[in-house]
């Protein structure tokens, strides 16, 4: 049983119900019981006003559809030039710090090895035979430890994505460095 099925099943419990209960947001229909709620909610579209909480739930991309089209390009304008955290003030920001695996994979050296290796191999997975696709290049020695041997074509093979994935699977010491 793989961790999808497991969370699927405790899901079921009446347990887990229970305890979600208590903890999500009442549903609209239980709102809607509500009398109070009930009479607002149906004065307000009488009278086409929509009522704060109506106003609060709803998402940029639905009040972007109730706007005349130039408050619409008005917003788009101000999304559009907000300024983008950049460098330091990025939240994936690691202290400039490239590891050297990255900076290997990255090179011109490895594109052009990779491109080799699929070439060579006609495009084509070489476990299930499947052409195109998602393929990825394995190198039959790791990349870690033979350095010497990372640009080698000879140590190239052309898989897809699922038997890339089968190749590693359980082999996690081949992704140290």
């Amino acid at each position: 049983m793989n961790r999808l099925e497991a969370v699927r099943i405790a899901c079921r419990t009446p347990k887990f119900r229970e305890k979600m209960a208590k903890i999500a947001k009442p549903r609209q229909t239980q709102l809607w019981q509500n009398a109070e709620y009930r009479q607002r909610q149906i004065e307000a579209l009488q009278h086409g006003k929509k009522t704060a909480t109506f106003k609060k739930n709803q998402s940029i991309a639905q009040k972007r559809r109730f706007m005349n089209p130039r408050e619409r390009e008005k917003m788009a304008t101000i999304l559009r030039n907000l300024p983008r955290a950049k460098g330091h003030d990025a939240g994936g920001w690691k202290g400039g710090v490239s590891t050297d695996n990255e900076k290997q994979r990255k090179c011109t050296q490895f594109k052009l090895w990779r491109k080799s290796v699929f070439s060579r191999d006609n495009w084509t997975c070489q476990r299930c035979l499947n052409r195109g696709g998602i393929l990825h290049p394995h190198h039959i020695k790791p990349f870690f430890k033979y350095p010497e041997l990372r640009f080698k074509i000879e140590n190239g093979l052309t898989l897809c994505f699922n038997c890339h994935k089968i190749e590693h699977a359980g082999n996690k010491s081949h992704f140290e460095g």
